[in-house]
């Protein structure tokens, strides 16, 4: 039996901590399962291809593109930006979106 080295233990930790952090787009559709009923024909195949379009609300990109990994809001909170970097892309997808008055 081989001993638990560090590598070992620090390479399966970072596995599951991968794996946990993962949703496929799928269980983002069923979490949303009205809004995305709602949607015509050709947005929810955008969606369900894990892209995005100008216009798409929040719930609209999150059902695409999953959780950001960072989300920073201006000192005025006029606008925020939702950072995603996936690493099975290789290029980060951006996206930014003024919020309304009737939003904050």
């Amino acid at each position: 039996m081989n001993p638990l080295t560090p590598v070992r233990f620090w390479s399966g930790l970072l596995l599951v901590a991968l794996l946990a952090g993962c949703n496929s787009i799928e269980q983002r559709i069923t979490e949303n399962a009205d809004s995305y009923g709602q949607l015509a024909p050709e947005i929810q195949q955008t969606i369900r291809e894990g892209h995005i379009s100008l216009g798409f609300t929040p719930t609209m990109v999150y059902m695409a593109l999953g959780k950001p990994s960072e989300i920073n809001t201006a000192a005025d909170g006029a606008e925020t930006t939702w950072t995603f970097i996936h690493l099975t892309r290789p290029t980060a997808h951006l996206c930014s979106r003024r919020r309304r008055p009737s939003e904050r």
